[in-house]
């Protein structure tokens, strides 16, 4: 019997929050403390098992948003690490690490008059007739305190905890920006339009993967994120730590979306 082999990791701090193995013919992703999954490509029945001592709340969120988007891709289809959200079938997509403040951002865009929620966590997209589409995944925003805060919430909990919007999508809208967040303590938010190399980094540096080791997974990822970039304006989204900013960059992306993606 073949034994677990870790092939990569992500660490915060020096700790470990998540890794990818592979045992067998079996993928393995381990949220450290919260759960496990294992599948195999075309696998009709992957499991996902919480550790005894995970969070429930921590569970949901892994259930609605990491969970599908790690299966999606042993699918042959796109996932990236972002936030969402749309108005009148046109969405706008925010990427990044974790803690760049993908679900504060778009959690400040989705307060406005007639935006949806799409994702919080995990952007699905499919190439249709010539379009990038999303589907939407989580229901709700998850945030911290300071976010909370800032938003005019309730911020007594330490943790995350849900936010419902004040609508949720229901429909595929067409994606018309993905925006990567990076801080600038040194200036007012702002937006710069990306095109080959940059674009494609932004899009590559976020997009989920499971299959990591298989060859033909990636060709496939690669086409994919071309087609994103093909179809899509990319841009880089600078803004400050300072959340009293967050109007200011919830206004900035509101004229996005207004603008169909050429402010």
């Amino acid at each position: 019997m073949a034994a677990l082999t870790w092939l990569c990791e992500q660490r915060e701090r020096d700790e470990l929050i998540f890794r990818v193995g592979r045992d067998g013919e079996s993928l393995v992703a381990d949220f450290v403390g919260v759960g496990r999954l294992s599948a195999r490509p075309g696998d009709p029945a992957p499991t996902f098992e919480p550790y005894p001592d995970a969070s429930p709340a921590a569970v949901a969120k892994l259930l609605e948003g990491p969970v599908p988007a790690l299966l999606r891709t042993l699918e042959g289809r796109l996932a990236l690490h972002g936030a969402s959200a749309a108005r009148n079938g046109r969405a706008i997509v925010c990427v990044g690490p974790s803690g760049a403040g993908k679900s504060t951002t778009i959690a400040e865009l989705a307060r406005r008059a007639g935006v949806e929620l799409v994702s919080d966590d995990a952007a699905a997209l499919d190439a249709v007739e010539g379009r990038i589409q999303i589907t939407p995944t989580e229901p709700t925003s998850w945030l911290l305190p300071a976010a909370r805060r800032a938003l005019g919430l309730d911020a007594s909990s330490e943790f995350k905890t849900r936010v419902a919007p004040r609508a949720r999508c229901t429909g595929r809208p067409d994606v018309i920006a993905i925006c990567g967040l990076t801080f600038d303590d040194s200036a007012e938010p702002s937006l710069r339009r990306l095109a080959g190399a940059e674009a494609f980094a932004v899009l590559a540096g976020c997009a989920v993967r499971f299959d990591i080791d298989d060859p033909t997974a990636r060709v496939r990822e690669l086409e994919q994120l071309m087609e994103v970039c093909r179809r899509v304006s990319i841009f880089e989204l600078r803004r400050p730590r300072a959340l009293e900013k967050l109007s200011a960059l919830g206004d900035l992306l509101e004229a996005l979306l207004t603008a169909g993606g050429n402010p």
